[in-house]
């Protein structure tokens, strides 16, 4: 027998179970098919047939909407009076597609509430679909609760002139708490009678929001966490538990058998949906690029490549590579799309002027060759085109442009530093062969998946950056993604203890008792109890506590809300409704895929990460200052990375405002090195995480004194000599089980990621092949085994090289703008943290130790940010001064600039009047702050 409906933890606190309980409950029960169909979402459908199909399970997924009401004398009792609901079942992959377009049609054409509406109904359900009439909650179970058998039957008819009879099912009411048995029979019966005369099938189902019988109380809780009620105040209308089939039967035998007869339904039912796209990456949906007439993907990707290696290391007379696309344009220009052959040849003939290149040490083409750099262009280049990844490079290489046009900061992290292909393109803004990053730890033959560009991005410029891509590429092709918040030990303990009406002083101190697991490790009660004598001897000898921590492991890990994904952006090739069902975001700003990242990429999402940072505000922020004051251009790929200034500031421990280097520990370490390259905040970045930290005392000993250096093998110098022989990075390990155990780059991915999650079984089977690799390449077996113990504990925590070397040089280019144009830098950085009072003050203690003077705001004289005054004087900005509105400052400084400075006190208040924001909260921000002083405000108050 099919379970027609049914409720995951998908549909957000108001069902309990997650999709495996969900599935090998039902089956045990007797359902021989399970549908599920949450609440207006779409978002289980790929874990639900996941994970029917590893179970072995026949199953399908649909959604339960809202619909319009088509009679008007018919108001259901829900809370949507004018709406009924209906549970949309896919047949098959077609089916599947169908309702990710529907319920994209409720979700975010149709707000307010959220419906599906007719005409897309008609559209999207042809025969690869089942509609549910839904007990209880639909038009026609009121009309018939009433005795309004005919509008009832006009109600099917409406239904009918949209769906085919065939792929209509009317559940049997499942009785209400209140209802009456007997009467209940009645309706049924006569619902029946009905179903039978139009031909319309007829079936009981349960639509069980929990499946034990004894959930009902975990259930109720869940409905006052989502209300935030308590738990007497939720009265169900029903039992909303699983019956068994046995049960059911006998709940609704005066129906006969034919309500429980679901063969003809179920043997319709083949969902296929192809879920194997992260292991075939090639086949993903990759956004269209639009490229000019008799241009590929490939060939583009070559030819901009080259263009790009011109771009970065010869610069045409008259040009300067402070302003890199003027330099790019005149290479296009020089040689044609059609002239690539020519520009290859341009690049092998290139010498580059060292003179000009001031982020590269002086020697650098004396033990470079521009040889290694073309063999690694035309490796990278084949394993690119040859995955079918073009156009991805293409897509991101243009998004760079945009930003760099509109000086908007931005860098990459993560693996992608190590390739030449994406710094050449201009993605990326480390050149991998200058600081040794391998490209295999980003992309290899042997790599499965798409390729992982993640973007950081200046955070006030992010809402711009989307809105380019939804330009270029369609909005209905560009959406974020969804993230769902779950419920975790010490969160749950708490929401069920608020929801039973137990004392948030005894909550939070329950909550208090969960340890934290470490990094790497998931915090679950599991683990809690066995870490935690204190928390065990709590449950053990207090009722309550064992009655919350009880009912909050059931509901353990379940969803609790959804929000949007910090950085996710996804671009398809046709409206993203074609892969997956979309809704709005919370604040209705955005348009959210509903399937998450993970999920995204198994049905061929193609993630781009476009993620704010703070530290890139500041950063574009202070050049644009510093761009005017000085009359400059500051291009942060082509600044000295020798600065003098820049090293002063980290050796005397001013730290605050730098990327990824502020804090006291952090800072103490860097006094003690007194660095001065980058690659030494590189390992920074790198070493200051659980586990490496250990090896910064030694990392410092090492550079202050060469004679300590010392290598495990003599091999290991060529990859960790910039490093001083300490395992800094993932990738040391990497080359290590490469070039001494003969692993290809396959095995070491699977190496880094089982040891590094420490999965026992993994790391046995590595530890075997590691030692025989090193003894087969004529190593000792004690000296492998050596080896072995230095890297498990590492392996954990290590990051890897690109991903450090990318956030150490953003922290190279804070201190540098903070040591080159301080009172630029500090400026941008107080405007950025204005709303925080405690960075606000650690700020101005901050510039008294450079030299400089923040002075108090003055409505003469501030603007809306913090502004310079002198090379010595930064001046407070109003936007800093609580409870003083942005209107009210707009129109002070507005004021101010058309008809002149405030004279007195009384100028003030007459032309700030006339503004109807200005109210006596806005004076009295101003008053207080000192803003007035020098209108005589202050003797005014004493008055």
């Amino acid at each position: 027998m099919i379970l027609l409906r049914s409720f995951s933890h998908y549909s957000l606190l108001s069902a309990i179970p997650k999709i495996p309980d969900l599935l090998k409950t039902s089956s045990v029960k007797g359902y021989s098919t399970i549908c599920l169909t949450d609440d207006n979402t779409g978002a289980g459908y790929v874990d639900f047939y996941e994970s029917a199909k590893k179970l072995s399970l026949k199953g399908t997924v649909g959604s339960t909407l809202n619909i319009k009401n088509f009679s008007e004398s018919t108001k259901n009792e829900t809370e949507n009076p004018d709406f009924s609901k209906i549970a949309i079942i896919a047949k098959n992959n077609t089916g599947y597609k169908q309702l990710c377009k529907l319920v994209t049609n409720a979700l975010v054409d149709n707000v307010n509430p959220n419906y599906v509406d007719l005409e897309n109904l008609k559209i999207n359900t042809t025969g690869d679909t089942f509609v549910v009439l839904c007990s209880n909650n639909n038009e026609f179970y009121q009309a018939i609760r009433s005795n309004n058998i005919k509008i009832a039957e006009s109600i099917l008819d409406s239904y009918m002139q949209v769906i085919e009879k065939d792929n209509l099912i009317i559940e049997a009411i499942n009785p209400r708490i209140q209802d009456d048995k007997e009467n209940i029979k009645t309706l049924n019966l006569t619902i029946q009678t009905i179903a039978k005369s139009k031909g319309i099938k007829m079936l009981v189902s349960p639509a069980p929001r929990y499946m034990q019988q004894d959930h009902e109380e975990i259930f109720k809780i869940c409905l006052g966490i989502r209300n935030s009620s308590k738990i007497w105040d939720i009265k169900l209308e029903r039992d909303f538990y699983l019956p068994t089939v046995n049960e059911l039967k006998s709940n609704f035998d005066y129906l006969g058998n034919d309500v429980f007869d679901s063969e003809n339904i179920e043997s319709q039912i083949d969902l296929v949906i192809r879920t194997d796209y992260d292991k075939h990456a090639n086949e993903a949906f990759f956004p269209n690029f639009k490229l000019p007439d008799g241009q590929d993907y490939a060939g583009r990707l070559i030819y901009d490549v080259y263009i790009g290696f011109l771009t970065r290391f010869l610069l045409p007379k008259g040009l300067s590579f402070s302003e890199p696309e003027k330099v790019r344009d005149y290479w296009y220009n020089t040689y044609s799309y059609n002239q690539t052959e020519e520009l290859k040849k341009a690049v092998v003939d290139c010498k580059p002027e060292m003179s000009t290149l001031i982020g590269y040490p002086e020697d650098y083409w004396v033990t470079n060759s521009i040889k290694e750099y073309i063999d690694r262009i035309e490796l990278e280049l084949d394993v690119i085109i040859t995955k079918g990844y073009p156009s991805y490079f293409l897509v991101l290489a243009d998004l760079m442009k945009f930003c760099r046009l509109n000086d908007i900061v931005t860098t990459t992290r993560g693996s992608a530093a190590g390739c030449i292909v994406g710094f050449l393109t201009a993605i990326n803004t480390i050149d991998p062969m200058m600081y040794k990053i391998p490209f295999e730890r980003f992309l290899n033959p042997m790599r499965p998946s798409a390729p992982d560009i993640d973007g950081d991005f200046a955070d006030d410029k992010r809402e711009k950056v989307i809105q380019y891509l939804t330009d270029t590429y369609g909005k209905e092709n560009v959406t974020q993604i969804i993230t769902f918040g779950t419920m975790k030990p010490r969160a749950a303990v708490r929401d069920v203890g608020r929801a039973l009406g137990i004392s948030y002083t005894k909550c939070d101190k329950l909550s208090k008792l969960i340890p934290t697991a470490p990094q790497g490790k998931a915090t679950t009660f599991e683990w809690a109890f066995a870490t935690s004598e204190e928390l065990k001897n709590a449950y053990d000898s207090d009722e309550e506590v064992k009655k919350i921590v009880d009912l909050a492991k059931i509901i353990e890990g379940n969803y609790r809300h959804a929000s949007v994904h910090a950085a996710g952006v996804v671009i398809t090739p046709t409206p993203a409704s074609d892969y997956a069902p979309l809704q709005w975001d919370s604040d209705h700003k955005f348009v959210i895929s509903q399937y998450n990242m993970g999920v995204g990429e198994k049905i061929g999402h193609v993630k781009m990460d476009i993620l704010g940072i703070r530290n890139l505000a500041i950063l574009g922020n202070a050049i644009e200052l510093a761009e005017k004051r000085h009359k400059t251009k500051i291009n942060l790929q082509n600044i000295d990375l020798f600065d003098n200034k820049a090293f002063e500031l980290l050796s005397k421990g001013r730290t605050m405002g730098l990327f990824q280097l502020s804090g006291p520990a952090m800072t103490r370490y860097l006094v003690d090195m007194e660095p001065n390259r980058v690659q030494d905040l590189m390992a920074m970045v790198a070493l200051y995480r659980p586990g490496p930290m250990a090896n910064i005392p030694d990392y410092i000993k090492r550079k202050k004194n060469n004679k300590l250096v010392k290598y495990i093998t003599p091999e290991m110098e060529s990859w960790m000599k910039d490093s001083y022989g300490i395992l800094v990075y993932q990738d040391d390990l990497l080359y290590s089980v490469i070039n001494l155990a003969g692993y290809d780059w396959a095995e070491a991915d699977t190496f880094r990621k089982g040891v590094g999650k420490k999965i026992q079984s993994v790391l046995d089977s590595q530890h075997v092949r590691f030692v025989d690799g090193c003894v087969k390449k004529g190593m000792e077996e004690d000296k492998a085994e050596e080896i072995w113990d230095l890297f498990v504990p590492f392996a954990a925590y290590g990051f890897n090289k690109a991903h450090a070397s990318s956030y150490g040089m953003v922290a190279y280019w804070t201190a540098y703008m903070k040591g080159e144009y301080t009172v630029e830098f500090m400026t941008a950085l107080m405007s950025s943290e204005s709303a925080n009072l405690d960075k606000i003050a650690e700020a101005i203690n901050e510039c008294k130790e450079l030299g400089i003077s923040v002075l108090p705001p003055d409505v003469n004289s501030s603007f809306f940010e913090y502004s310079i005054e002198s090379d010595i004087t930064i001046r407070y900005g109003l936007n800093a001064i609580k409870m003083l509105g942005g209107d009210v400052i707009k129109h002070l400084i507005s004021s101010r600039s058309s008809i002149g400075k405030f004279q007195d006190i009384q100028d003030f208040m007459r032309r700030m009047s006339e503004f109807p924001g200005f109210n006596k909260r806005s004076l009295e921000a101003l008053i207080w702050s000192g803003a007035l002083d020098s209108l005589g405000a202050k003797e005014l108050v004493k008055k």
